[in-house]
């Protein structure tokens, strides 16, 4: 759904800038190339997030440049496909944590079945400090998501047409929820929504 996408590339955008990186960028080409073909993601999802905001989420227009972003991630996942064979996980450590963000967000937007490929080999590298551990966090929640399960963290929204607002998805354990995302950086689930929502 559109409007889902926009939200996990809104998130992102959210993370990267409250991130520093802290380690030195060893591989400065990989490092603007992954970051380069996130900008140019991004330019896309913001015109879909425009073309929603004034057309709706379900037009036409919405639907056309959502074809064409469909063609540009899978053409990022495809490049990332071969990072990941040649270097396995780009962490911090090889290109900063803005440009292991961005491997990161080139994955987030790749189908089902490579996001559950992929998922052992990012915990791996959050095992390792090569990446954020939000990161992680917001792959798993997409995953269970997408499998008709409770997420963890409730990083998932999506639009409540009878309430007319972003919703999070079914959390498992949601008492304890705000508990695992103090422990990984994350703001209080009723802070994020609300962001989210736009603070309205």
């Amino acid at each position: 759904m559109p409007i889902h996408r926009v939200i996990v590339a809104a998130l992102v955008v959210v993370f990267i800038a409250q991130s520093t990186s802290l380690l030195a960028q060893t591989d400065t080409a990989l490092r603007d190339e992954l970051v380069a073909l996130v900008d140019s993601s991004e330019s896309g999802y913001m015109r879909m997030q425009e073309a929603s905001r004034q057309h709706g989420h379900r037009s036409l227009q919405v639907q056309t440049l959502l074809e064409e972003q469909s063609r540009m991630d899978a053409g990022n996942l495809a490049r990332l496909r071969e990072i990941l064979s040649e270097h396995g996980w780009p962490g911090q450590s090889m290109v900063g944590d803005d440009g292991a963000a961005a491997a990161f967000m080139i994955l987030q937007h790749a189908d089902h079945q490579t996001q559950v490929e992929f998922l052992p080999l990012m915990k791996t590298a959050v095992e390792a400090g090569e990446l954020e551990r939000r990161y992680f966090a917001l792959l798993q929640d997409q995953i269970l998501v997408a499998k008709r399960r409770p997420q963890i963290f409730g990083t998932k929204l999506y639009w409540d047409d009878a309430m007319g607002r972003l919703e999070p998805f079914p959390i498992e354990d949601e008492a304890n929820v705000d508990a695992r995302r103090q422990e990984i950086g994350m703001m209080p689930l009723a802070e994020y929504v609300e962001l989210m929502r736009g603070g309205n």
